[in-house]
């Protein structure tokens, strides 16, 4: 188990999310509506801790 960085970088409404340096997604954010362009899930955050998403491919672990 070694050290890793991550950290979401937003340009705007666009953000891009790293893992050591190298860009793992991309996105952009407005409001509460929020969609992933590299895994193509949309979210929609409701009032309170939860939120509503769909679409997107699904991964297996």
């Amino acid at each position: 188990m070694g050290f890793e960085l991550h950290k979401r970088v937003r340009l705007g409404p666009i953000y891009l999310d790293t893992h050591n340096g190298r860009v793992r997604s991309w996105g952009f954010k407005l409001g509460r509506f929020s969609r992933n362009m590299t895994s193509g899930r949309t979210t929609i955050d409701t009032p309170g801790p939860g939120r509503f998403s769909f679409g997107g491919k699904r991964r297996r672990r």
